[in-house]
C-alpha cells in the first residue's frame, strides 16, 4: 500500500509540473501574440498601401516617357559635349590656380 502512495505522490508531482509548464507556455504564447500581432498588422497595412501605390502607377505613360528620354539621349552629340567640357576646363584652369586649386 505504501508503494501505491509513493507512486501517487510522484504522479501528482509530475502532473503539477506538467500543469505549471503548460501555464508557462501559454503565458509565453500570449506574450508573443501581444507583441507580434500588432507588428504583423502594421506590416500588412504597409504592404497594402505599397500595393495600392504600385497599382496607381500609369505604366504605359512611364514606358512612353522612358522611351522619349532614350530618344533624346540618343540625339546628344557626346563628342561635342566632351569638347565643350574640355574647353571650359581650359578656360577655368587659370582661375582655379588663382584660388589655390
Amino acid at each position: 500500500m505504501e508503494q501505491n502512495d509513493d507512486y501517487a505522490k510522484k504522479l501528482l508531482s509530475a502532473t503539477r509540473l506538467c500543469a505549471f509548464c503548460a501555464v508557462v507556455v501559454l503565458i509565453l504564447l500570449l506574450a508573443a501574440a501581444v507583441v507580434l500581432v500588432p507588428r504583423a498588422l502594421t506590416a500588412i497595412d504597409n504592404l497594402t498601401f505599397a500595393a495600392d501605390k504600385v497599382n496607381a502607377v500609369d505604366w504605359q505613360a512611364l514606358a512612353d516617357n522612358v522611351s522619349k528620354a532614350a530618344d533624346n539621349l540618343s540625339k546628344v552629340d557626346f563628342d561635342t559635349l566632351n569638347q565643350a567640357i574640355s574647353d571650359l576646363q581650359r578656360a577655368i584652369a587659370p582661375l582655379a590656380e588663382l584660388f589655390g586649386g
